[in-house]
C-alpha cells in the first residue's frame, strides 16, 4: 500500500489527508473481498486510527532534538556566606557590598563586588523561581541567572534571555537548578561608575519573570607595589611558599593553620612552639637597614601566659638576633612588648619597650579569640629616641624609645641561613604566638597610616 503526494510528517497540514487516502484504500480494499460484516468495518476503522497514532509517534521520533544556545553551568548554593566560591568560569568569588567610588578589584585576586536580587511567582500548584547576579570583573561584566522550581514539575525548563548594554544571549532549555552565565567585554577606556544597564526575562511554566537593572563599574585597584617588599597570606603550605609578592618563605615541617583574618592563618602553639617545625622563616636580608615596616593580623587562642614571640629575626644557634618583637608576661615578672634592633654583635641599637602594667591590661591589649592588627615601623633618619614606633589597630602605642651607642643596625640574617621567623622566639622554642598570625607584609619604608588595614591585598 503506497500512500504519495504529500510530507507525511507535516501531520498539522496534512494529516486530514493521510487518514482520506487510508480510508479510500481501505474501501478499494473492502470492495474487492466483498467484506460483509460490520464486524470488519469496526476492525478498518480501528486499524485507520491506529495509523494515524503511528504516524504521529514516528514523525516525533524522527524530529531533530534542539540544541541550546550556550552550555549552563550548574549552580552551587552558598546562601549568607559573604565571600562567595562560586562554580563560574570566570573563577569569581563575589562580596556583595558595594561603593564605586571607594572600592576596587585587586588585579588577579577573583574578589568581585556584584549586585543580587530574586522574584518568584506561583500560578495553581506551579511556583518558580529566578536568581540573578551581576558583577565587572579587570574586563568583563557578567550577568549570572539561576532558574529554579520551587514547587510543580521539576523537569520543566525555561528559556532565559540576558541582555547586557544592547547584547543578547537567549538560553533554551535550561533545567530547574541550573544558572546561565553572559559576560561581555567592557569598553576601551571604560571608568569607575560607568553606567552598565542589563536585562533578563526567564519564559516557561507561565508567566515570565523579568530584571531591568543598572550597575555601576568598579574599578580595578591602582598598583600600589610602590615600597612592598614582601606580602604572604601565611593559610596553607602552598601560601606559605608562594608569596603573593616579594620573596617566598621557607617552611618549617610541621606547620599548623588555622581559621585566619583572611581564609586561614598560621597557627604556632604558645608552649613547644619549636621554631623548626612550626615557623616559617624569611630569606636574608629581607627587612632594609635605614627603614622598614612590619605589619600582620594576630588572634590569642592560648589562656596561658609565657613569651609570646611574632617576629624574631636572626636570632640564630649563636643567639645573635637583629629584630625582634616579643611580649614578656607575668612568668618574667613584667607584662611588657618590646620592639628591638640589634647590631651585628647582637648589642641593642634601638629599643622600644611598651610596659601594660599588669595581667589586666595585657589581656586587654591582646584580647582572646579576637583579631588585632600589630605593626612595627623603623626609621633612621626619625629624631633619635623616635626610631622607632608599634601600632594596634592602626594607632601608635606610646612607649619608651632607647637609643644605645652601640653602632648600627645589621643585616637580618647575617648570622644564618635565613631571615626572621614567624611565631617564635627562636633563641627558645617555647616562646611561641600562642595564637593564629595573618596576611603578613614588609615594606621599605617606615609605614605609619594604616587605614587600608581591612584590605587583604596591597
Amino acid at each position: 500500500m503506497k500512500i504519495t503526494g504529500f510530507d507525511t510528517c507535516n501531520y498539522s497540514e496534512n494529516l486530514p489527508k493521510v487518514v482520506a487516502e487510508f480510508k479510500n484504500v481501505l474501501v478499494k480494499f473492502k470492495t474487492q473481498k466483498k467484506m460483509e460484516t460490520l464486524k470488519r468495518m469496526s476492525i478498518q476503522n480501528y486499524l485507520v486510527v491506529l495509523f494515524a497514532f503511528g504516524l504521529l509517534f514516528s514523525c516525533e521520533q524522527l524530529a531533530p532534538e534542539e540544541t541550546p544556545v550556550q552550555v549552563v553551568e550548574e549552580f552551587v548554593d552558598m546562601s549568607g556566606v559573604a565571600l562567595e566560591p562560586e562554580d563560574d568560569p570566570i573563577g569569581a568569588r563575589l562580596v556583595y557590598s558595594l561603593d564605586c567610588e571607594s572600592d576596587c578589584i585587586e588585579p588577579g585576586s577573583g574578589n568581585y563586588f556584584a549586585i543580587t536580587d530574586s522574584k518568584s511567582l506561583s500560578s495553581g500548584i506551579n511556583t518558580k523561581k529566578v536568581t540573578y547576579k551581576s558583577y565587572n570583573t579587570e574586563d568583563k561584566f557578567v550577568v549570572k541567572a539561576k532558574y529554579e522550581v520551587v514547587s510543580g514539575p521539576s523537569q520543566a525548563k525555561a528559556s532565559i534571555v540576558i541582555q547586557i548594554n544592547g547584547s543578547v544571549k537567549e538560553f533554551k532549555e535550561v533545567p530547574s537548578g541550573y544558572t546561565a552565565t553572559y559576560s561581555v567585554p567592557l569598553s576601551e577606556g571604560w571608568a569607575k561608575c560607568d553606567l552598565v544597564s542589563f536585562s533578563i526575562v526567564q519564559n516557561g511554566l507561565g508567566s515570565p519573570i523579568s530584571f531591568s537593572e543598572d550597575y555601576n563599574l568598579i574599578p580595578v585597584c591602582e598598583d600600589t607595589h610602590e615600597g612592598l617588599i614582601l606580602w604572604n597570606k601565611l593559610g596553607s603550605f602552598e601560601e606559605i611558599t608562594n608569596s603573593e609578592f616579594g620573596p617566598d618563605l621557607f617552611p618549617g615541617s610541621g606547620m599548623l593553620f588555622e581559621i585566619g583574618k583572611y581564609g586561614n592563618g598560621l597557627f604556632v602553639p604558645q608552649y613547644d612552639g619549636q621554631r623548626e617545625v612550626h615557623s616559617p622563616f624569611s630569606p636574608r636580608n629581607v627587612i632594609p637597614l635605614g627603614a622598614f615596616c612590619i605589619e600582620f593580623w594576630y588572634k590569642r587562642t592560648v589562656e596561658d601566659w609565657e613569651g609570646y614571640s611574632f617576629i624574631s629575626g636572626a636570632y640564630e644557634d649563636n643567639g645573635i638576633g637583629i629584630v625582634d618583637f616579643t611580649g614578656h608576661s607575668g612568668y618574667v615578672g613584667s607584662w611588657q612588648l618590646f620592639f628591638t634592633i640589634n647590631n651585628n654583635s647582637g648589642d641593642w641599637v634601638s629599643r622600644h619597650k611598651i610596659d601594660l602594667g599588669n595581667q589586666q591590661n595585657y589581656s586587654e591589649f591582646f584580647p582572646k579569640d579576637e583579631w588585632i592588627h600589630l605593626a612595627i615601623s623603623h626609621d633612621a633618619n626619625w629624631t633619635v629616641g623616635q626610631r622607632m614606633k608599634m601600632f594596634r589597630n592602626g594607632i601608635e602605642v606610646i612607649g619608651f624609645n632607647m637609643e644605645f651607642d652601640n653602632g648600627d643596625m645589621a643585616h637580618v640574617g647575617q648570622f644564618g641561613e635565613g631571615g626572621f621567623r614567624i611565631g617564635n622566639f627562636v633563641a627558645w622554642d617555647t616562646w611561641g604566638a600562642g595564637g593564629v598570625i595573618d596576611n603578613i607584609k614588609v615594606w621599605n619604608y617606615a609605614k605609619t597610616d594604616f587605614s587600608d588595614r581591612d584590605t587583604e591585598g596591597h
